[in-house]
Parts: structure tokens; C-alpha cells; sequence
């Protein structure tokens, strides 16, 4: 892959880490506050110890999930998902609580999974020598989203 392209790819790649980490971000504080109408606050931190250990999980499996399929095909079901269970969520005033904890969890993990396919595409679009000042540059993008959501959420 040329230079040009890799910039061109690699620029559509921070734009994607933008608008996806405005909308987990925007998502998460409306759900934690969602979520505290129907659980104790001591539920709530099970729920996301729960959330936190799959995470762990997945990512011991995540090697293997993209061996069998590539991934951007990983990357696409993984966004496909979270767009059904974000679709889901909408209409969880009507479901009963283990549901809408499934839902929380899948989201959780799904944030996970789609980051790390991200990272994953950053890494192929970089240069060696720049790879560090550009994951630099994602995670502060990733951190501003997670900083600014609740107040573009309010």
C-alpha cells in the first residue's frame, strides 16, 4: 500500500475513533443513568465488574476470532450488533431487568471488541516509526469524547 494511501486511510481511520467514541460515550452516560432507575448502585458495579471480566475474556479469545474471519469482517458484525442491541435498548422500558443487564453487558464488551478492531486497522495504516505518536493521538481523541459526551448528552 503506498504513503498516500495509508495517510488518506489512516485519516478516515481518526474520524471513525471520533465519531464512534462520541457516540459510546454519549450512549454510556445515558445508559448508566438509564440503568440506575432500574438497579441499586451495588447491582450497577456488579453489572460492570461483570462487563469489565468478559472484556478480559474476549480479548483472550480475540486472536482466534480474527484468524477465523478478518477484520474488517469481525469489525462489521461487531457494529452490526451494537446497532441492534443500541436498537434494542431503546425499547428495554417494556423488557424485564435480565434483559436489559444482557443488553448492558453486550454493549459493554461489543465498545471492546470495536476498539480493538480500530486499533487494529490504525496499526496496518501507520508507519512503524509513527505508530506510538498516533495511538497517542487516538487515545486523547478517545479520552475528549469520554470528557465532552455528558455534556453534549445533557
Amino acid at each position: 500500500m503506498n504513503k498516500k494511501k495509508k495517510k488518506k486511510l489512516l485519516t478516515i481511520s481518526y474520524l471513525a475513533v471520533i465519531a464512534y467514541s462520541i457516540h459510546y460515550y454519549s450512549l454510556y452516560y445515558i445508559l448508566s443513568n438509564f440503568l440506575n432507575e432500574y438497579f441499586s448502585r451495588g447491582t450497577l458495579s456488579i453489572l460492570f465488574a461483570v462487563a469489565s471480566f468478559s472484556c478480559i475474556v474476549l480479548s483472550n479469545f480475540f486472536g482466534k476470532i480474527l484468524s477465523k474471519f478478518s477484520n474488517k469482517k469481525s469489525l462489521n458484525f461487531f457494529i452490526l450488533s451494537q446497532i441492534l442491541i443500541t436498537f434494542s435498548l431503546s425499547f428495554a422500558g417494556s423488557i424485564n431487568l435480565y434483559i436489559i443487564a444482557l443488553l448492558f453487558l453486550t454493549q459493554f464488551v461489543l465498545y471492546s471488541a470495536i476498539s480493538t478492531s480500530i486499533n487494529i486497522f490504525i496499526d496496518e495504516f501507520s508507519e512503524d516509526e509513527n505508530v506510538v505518536s498516533i495511538r497517542g493521538v487516538m487515545l486523547t481523541i478517545t479520552n475528549f469524547a469520554a470528557i465532552s459526551a455528558p455534556f453534549m448528552s445533557s
